[in-house]
């Protein structure tokens, strides 16, 4: 009761002194709600602890209550007498972050006709990696390039060829957005030549 800094992943347990009847054990009897948005979920149960799975993340930095009413019986079929409630709160969305590039910040003697890639810590948002969340640039000129996605890595497909001997940077920036819609915290940028 009363956690802060709750996963969002997070399966969520209640243990009993006795065992239960897992028949009386259902979303009916045993509920998460946010506010006043009932989460959808499966409840299961094993041993003496009764599980609520969520169907999906829980809301980041949010107030969740959740309640197990007197339908759930022990048993034999002594109810409990009274509703037991209890709350806990999301941890803060930490947000997504680049893990690996290729080629790798400040790589030199890099082939002019290079695909450069930039690899996720979670799965993104694809509509939010375009020309204008990810760039590629000699000095200020735009390096043309087609963009796309797949599992968590973004790729910059150049039309052309790289300059030789050149420095170019890249650029991810905080429009890059996880599936859960939250931003890069910060602007991702690395080099290479």
């Amino acid at each position: 009761n009363n956690a802060t800094g709750v996963l969002p992943d997070k399966t969520i347990t209640a243990t009993f002194s006795m065992a239960m009847d897992p028949l009386t054990l259902t979303t009916s009897t045993y509920t998460v709600k946010q506010g006043l948005n009932s989460v959808s979920g499966i409840v299961s149960y094993s041993g003496n602890t009764v599980t609520f799975n969520p169907s999906g993340p829980l809301t980041a930095n949010a107030l969740y209550v959740c309640t197990i009413t007197t339908g759930a019986k022990n048993t034999d079929g002594i109810a409990l007498t009274e509703n037991y409630v209890w709350s806990f709160t999301t941890a803060l969305a930490a947000g997504p972050t680049v893990v690996s590039t290729d080629p790798a910040d400040l790589a030199t003697g890099v082939v002019l006709n290079k695909t450069v890639t930039a690899t996720f810590s979670e799965v993104m948002n694809p509509l939010t990696l375009n020309a204008t969340t990810f760039t590629v640039k000699q000095g200020t000129s735009a390096i043309e390039g087609i963009i796309s996605y797949f599992g968590k890595t973004v790729v910059f497909l150049p039309t052309g060829l790289f300059a030789a001997n050149a420095l170019f940077t890249a650029t991810i920036t905080t429009g890059a957005e996880n599936v859960a819609g939250t931003p890069m915290a910060s602007d991702y940028v690395w080099t290479f030549t």
